[in-house]
């Protein structure tokens, strides 16, 4: 159509003084569009498509993940979701229980409301590759400021509790800062009623979270982000500025109507405990209570008497199974703590179980 005697819908213009169209299509004449009100010439009028910076994905492990068997390699996969069936890979690691990658992937064609999709995989001579589980990191958790953190494994098995730990930096921004081992959370409740919440005190000197059920802190929960989240197997440290005896802190936390609460994650340590020839494992446990069993004493006996335990601690000194450690997972299922007795007790006529014990984390920095 030609140019009316109006103004332009981006840029104001003078009456124009002829109608000659710029070609099929076109929405200006040619006066507006190449003279200014002075008679000069215009630079041209360009759509500027915003250019979005490049991302930059690490891929670090992968924990949980149920005992693959001998010869199984692992690697883990990235992709925007705009991009259909093609994705990014690390290199394959073999015969471990948590694969430690630590790679980069640079992705410099996505879209703007792209989530990232994740997928760890295993392969082998005698399975065919099949994805071990899946994750999915949503285009507001990782936009504008990039994310360090573990995402939720899907579709890694029943009673399954599988992490990926990723990291995403936009442009030359630095990685963000990893969440903090202690937080504190602040929650508002009637006088003298339940947080909704299930604690294990029998070690004597934390409390630990066992369930969250409805109730106030569910719906704390429901309100913050995912990292300040009180959630089974966090420990709490201190309820109002106290600390000290569990069960003073219970009774404190049932009692005040406002607490703060200063929360401290754990930390989880896998042992593939090696059974065959041992009467028994070498472990004793406090009251099966809750999703987890508390471990109360490694027995130890002569060398050529060790037990399976004591074996395992001996040659894997950085991940020792310890007094005051809490058993969540036997063969990578997890369940309540009677379930998993039975797990443990069925595993000495066993080649081999594998343990996932938590315990506080160190307080010094934060997550890697």
């Amino acid at each position: 159509r030609s140019c009316t005697a109006t103004a332009h819908p981006v840029l104001a213009r003078p009456k124009c003084h002829t109608s000659r169209l710029m070609g099929a299509g076109a929405n200006n004449c040619a006066r507006c569009i190449d003279l200014d009100p002075n008679g000069q010439k215009r630079p041209p009028i360009v759509d500027v498509i915003p250019v979005l910076p490049d991302l930059t994905v690490m891929l670090v492990y992968a924990r949980g993940l149920p005992s693959m068997g001998s010869g199984c390699a692992l690697y883990g996969t990235v992709k925007p979701s705009s991009w259909g069936k093609g994705h990014l890979s690390t290199r394959s690691v073999s015969d471990v229980l948590d694969p430690y990658w630590k790679e980069e992937a640079l992705i410099t064609d996505y879209a703007r409301n792209d989530h990232l999709d994740f997928s760890v995989w295993a392969s082998g001579a005698e399975r065919e590759t099949e994805p071990v589980g899946v994750a999915c990191l949503q285009n507001e958790e990782y936009q504008p400021n990039g994310f360090n953190g573990e995402l939720l494994l899907r579709q890694a098995g029943v009673r399954v509790m599988a992490y990926l730990m990723v990291k995403v930096r936009i442009g030359q921004n630095e990685y963000p800062d990893p969440p903090l081992q202690e937080f504190t959370i602040t929650v508002k409740k009637p006088a003298r009623k339940s947080l909704g919440v299930d604690f294990d005190i029998q070690d004597g000197y934390s409390v630990y979270v066992t369930s969250v059920n409805s109730g106030p802190i569910n719906s704390y929960n429901q309100t913050t982000k995912p990292q300040h989240r009180l959630t089974p197997g966090n420990f709490i440290m201190q309820v109002n500025g106290h600390r000290g005896d569990p069960e003073g802190l219970l009774k404190t936390m049932k009692r005040e109507p406002n607490l703060e609460l200063l929360v401290r994650r754990a930390v989880e340590i896998r042992a593939n405990i090696v059974t065959r020839n041992r009467d028994n494992l070498g472990l004793e446990f406090g009251k099966p209570t809750g999703n987890m069993l508390l471990v109360t004493k490694v027995v130890s006996g002569p060398n050529r008497h060790a037990r399976a335990v004591q074996s395992w601690n001996e040659s894997n000194p950085d991940q020792q199974i310890l007094p005051g450690d809490r058993i969540v997972s036997v063969n990578g299922s997890r369940g309540r703590a009677q379930d998993l007795l039975r797990c443990i007790k069925a595993a000495v006529k066993q080649e081999s179980v594998l343990f996932t014990a938590i315990r506080l984390a160190p307080t010094d920095n934060t997550l890697s």
